[in-house]
């Protein structure tokens, strides 16, 4: 899946009504709808889903960082390149 960056002035702490680019009206998010193959997918009514794609950017970077570092322990240098890889599409 192609990734990208969306700058936004602050990240929004929840769907509705804090300026989530992606919150559509009956309360469904447009980017997660995309990713299910255009089914609905709806919002929760305060906060945030746990797989909504609009993260700080220092969190994005953590979760590489324990992700690569795990495999790295493991001595699996093919699975921390290919991470590495993915999240960059080197």
């Amino acid at each position: 899946m192609t990734k990208a960056i969306l700058e936004l002035e602050k990240v929004p702490k929840s769907c509705r009504g804090s300026g989530c680019p992606f919150y559509k009206v009956c309360d469904i998010c447009d980017i997660l709808s995309s990713r299910n193959k255009h089914m609905p997918v709806l919002v929760p009514s305060e906060g945030k889903r746990d797989d909504c794609p609009i993260r700080p950017i220092n969190e994005i970077k953590k979760s590489i960082i324990n992700e690569v570092s795990q495999f790295l322990q493991d001595n699996n240098f093919e699975e921390a390149s290919k991470a590495i890889d993915a999240e960059y599409e080197l």
